[in-house]
């Protein structure tokens, strides 16, 4: 990965993608349950978990990351499975629930393109390599310091990458709530009724 300052102006440059929806999104049932039970919106496009415990591309306790994938078969593998040292264990233990999020986003980074990989000095190993025992240590991870350089460039709205979990051909899009621009839009899709959110 290229030092900070180099990174920095890089993001500032890079050519960067429309991506068009729909995208997946599984949430844990019992959640989505006690949000509705109680009268409350399910959140699901917050992206809050990522904010309050980390992920790929977020570093813990700093901004929304909204986790989706362009298939639902991506999206329920993320989902099911996880990423340790040793390598992807699935633990399908728990009900989910499958949200479909339309709509689009004019400005994402597209880590799937070699030629950007290349530029940013990485690869799709580093890329979808674990990061949760970095964290663990207090150690930022590659993919949290390129999340927390993104979204300080202001410009780009998500990060399109490669599935950890579902390679060689599973999509993910971190998105990020806070840097959506006019044009740019996610709206959950559900005719009973019950689950109306839209960003921004």
């Amino acid at each position: 990965m290229l030092p900070e300052p180099e990174l920095a102006r890089f993001l500032k440059r890079v050519r960067l993608i429309r991506a068009d929806g729909p995208f997946h999104r599984f949430a844990d049932l019992r959640f989505v349950h006690q949000q509705l039970s109680a009268g409350r919106g399910t959140e699901v496009l917050r992206g809050l978990g990522a904010k309050m415990n980390g992920g790929r591309f977020t570093p813990r306790d700093a901004f929304e990351t909204l986790y989706v994938a362009t298939t639902a078969e991506t999206a329920r593998i993320e989902a099911e499975s996880r990423l340790t040292a040793s390598g992807i264990i699935g633990v399908p233990t728990r009900p989910y629930v499958h949200f479909l999020v339309t709509g689009r986003l004019q400005s994402v980074l597209d880590l799937t393109d070699d030629s950007v990989l290349r530029a940013l000095g990485t690869t799709v190993e580093e890329m979808c390599a674990p990061w949760v025992m970095q964290q663990m240590r207090g150690i930022e991870a590659a993919t949290q310091l390129l999340g927390r350089m993104v979204h300080a460039a202001l410009r780009i709205e998500g990060i399109l990458f490669v599935s950890s979990k579902d390679r060689p051909h599973g999509r993910c899009l971190a998105i990020l709530p806070d840097r959506l621009k006019r044009g740019s839009a996610l709206e959950i899709a559900d005719d009973t009724g019950l689950v109306r959110e839209k960003l921004p």
